[in-house]
């Protein structure tokens, strides 16, 4: 698929998520993903962050500077904890996943979800998915 993986890894935290404490933490995701790449051989070239900002938006520092890499071809793979750690907002979500990652090559891995773009492994619900995140984010009477 690729001749060496440069990780970028992403990590967000939202005041909402704070409720749930420790196991949302972004050391705990970062702790998570690092893990990963070590066991996977990969190299990190970034850990990008964004904390306490809602994924109902893109216009996150830590995604936008995420992004900027990817188009310039620094990193090849985006590690995430789950899909809702990327984002919350469905149709901004579903671009960058399906057309703006795929046009530049990059590989999409949601550990929680069990998602790799790479081996196509539980693509087809990614909208799914994404649409419940916003819509968990939007509703809070869950």
């Amino acid at each position: 698929y690729m001749d060496e993986t440069r990780a970028g890894i992403y990590v967000r935290l939202s005041r909402d998520d704070e409720r749930f404490g420790d196991s949302m933490s972004i050391e705990n995701q970062k702790l998570m993903l690092t893990d990963l790449c070590h066991k996977q051989g990969w190299q990190i070239v970034d850990v990008y962050s964004d904390d306490g900002i809602t994924g109902l938006t893109f216009q996150r520092p830590g995604i936008q500077r995420m992004i900027e890499d990817a188009r310039n071809r620094k990193i090849n793979t985006v590690l995430v904890k789950d899909l809702s750690r990327f984002g919350r907002n469905y149709i901004e979500g579903g671009q960058i996943i399906e057309d703006l990652f795929p046009s530049l090559n990059i590989r999409l891995i949601a550990v929680n979800d069990g998602v790799d773009t790479a081996s196509n492994q539980n693509t087809d619900y990614i909208p799914i998915r994404n649409v419940f995140n916003e819509f968990y984010s939007k509703e809070k009477f869950f």
